[in-house]
């Protein structure tokens, strides 16, 4: 455990560095990769899915053994790795142009992704020596990275149009793979204590609680089910919303893709910090079923607009609705599931609320790419409206239970 105010601030300049550097380099792969996808491989609809499919399964048969290595091993090199498996499977989609290798390549994205979930957070904890220490540091750092998104957009953007997206996504690439390199050698690690086998037993005993918390609360088994929906319904919008604006061939979209995606992707992000902070402190308690049910039904909306709407402008309007709605979404599913979950299992409660949305990413990718691909990109993004409507009814009918305790959302002041 650190003691002293320096190798503090040392702690806290890592954790905040390695979020920005990770959200610099995420979102420019989000910007580049789907654009590369339709543009320089000119996948179909079914495979932009699959590529999504890939991942989740990855990530939800990964999420429990990666965290057993940060737990029994080391938080740091947990961290480590997630840099470097990730950076590496940036480097790949920037080179590979078949089909079956960019699967291969969105999986090891996946599998990335778990080494950090978690692992900084409890690493930043560990080192500080208490959460309440470690809390403000975490707000901190997410309000720092909402800036980072929107330099990471505008800097993937800028950086393709000078160069080409596969070279850009390999910089990208790099990058991650260097603050690996950095971290190892920079990121202490004194306050880790391995989680010892005697409390395998307890451990099992907080799985359980947490899963009969999900099944026996009616709450939280209301979140669950709309959670699974939601997720449903997003993958064909994370995946096919590029090939859709393509289709409608507009002459300020051609050769100005990822300057278009970007401006997108940027106005989502200024519209979620603009709602988080005017309304955050109002989603407190009962407040937010309904807020969330609002939020559904706002991303169904965006979601319309873009699948029955051929214009490039309305098509753009009807993304950054559903980029922001869900953007608040995700905050407010955490503190649902935060007030409805008892002390002892809440940590479990929230990673089941979390698989959930992958189960119905897996299931929403197969299903609506093969629509997509047997119909038509609007259908399938209907498809995935309704299910948004469907989630909001869903989440709405949790407001007959039991106020929970008021809590606000983190961040929001």
């Amino acid at each position: 455990m650190i003691g002293d105010t320096g190798s503090r601030r040392v702690v806290e300049r890592l954790f905040i560095q390695s979020g920005v550097v990770w959200q610099l380099g995420t979102q420019g792969y989000w910007l580049l990769f789907f654009v590369r996808l339709v543009v320089d491989v000119d996948l179909n609809p079914l495979e932009l899915v699959l590529l999504g499919t890939a991942k989740e399964i990855t990530v939800l048969s990964s999420e429990i053994p990666t965290g057993v290595v940060a737990d029994l091993y080391s938080r740091k090199w947990s961290v480590v790795l997630a840099f470097l498996i990730s950076g590496t499977a940036i480097i790949l989609a920037g080179v590979l142009d078949t089909f079956l290798l960019l699967l291969v390549s969105s999986a090891l994205w996946g599998f990335g992704l778990t080494f950090r979930s978690g692992a900084e957070t409890a690493w930043l904890t560990d080192e500080l020596g208490s959460s309440d220490e470690a809390e403000p540091i975490i707000v901190r750092r997410a309000k720092i990275e909402l800036i980072a998104v929107i330099i990471g957009a505008l800097a993937a953007a800028g950086l393709a149009t000078i160069t080409s997206l596969s070279t850009s996504l390999v910089v990208l690439g790099s990058g991650l793979v260097l603050e690996a390199g950095y971290l190892a050698v920079s990121m202490p690690e004194t306050g880790f204590v391995r989680v010892k086998q005697r409390k395998v037993a307890e451990l099992r005993q907080i799985l359980g609680d947490g899963f009969r918390s999900v099944r026996g609360i009616s709450t939280l088994r209301i979140l669950f089910v709309a959670t699974v929906m939601a997720g449903f319904g997003s993958e064909a919008v994370d995946r096919l919303y590029v090939r859709r604006l393509d289709d409608l061939s507009a002459v300020v979209w051609t050769g100005r893709e990822v300057l278009v995606v970007g401006m997108i992707l940027i106005a989502q992000s200024l519209g979620a910090a603009v709602m988080l902070r005017t309304w955050g402190r109002r989603l407190q308690g009962p407040a937010l079923i309904p807020a969330l049910a609002l939020l559904m039904i706002g991303t169904a909306l965006g979601v319309l607009l873009l699948a029955q709407i051929d214009l490039l402008i309305i098509a753009g309007i009807g993304l950054v609705i559903q980029g922001t709605m869900r953007s608040i979404a995700k905050p407010v599913t955490v503190v649902w599931a935060n007030a409805y979950a008892a002390k002892e299992s809440r940590a479990t409660v929230h990673s089941f609320i979390g698989q959930a949305h992958s189960l119905g990413e897996i299931t929403g990718g197969v299903v609506l790419g093969a629509i997509a691909t047997a119909t038509n990109l609007s259908t399938a993004l209907t498809g995935s409206a309704i299910l948004y409507v469907l989630a909001g009814y869903t989440a709405y009918k949790g407001r007959r239970s039991p106020p929970p305790a008021q809590i606000a959302l983190s961040g929001a002041n």
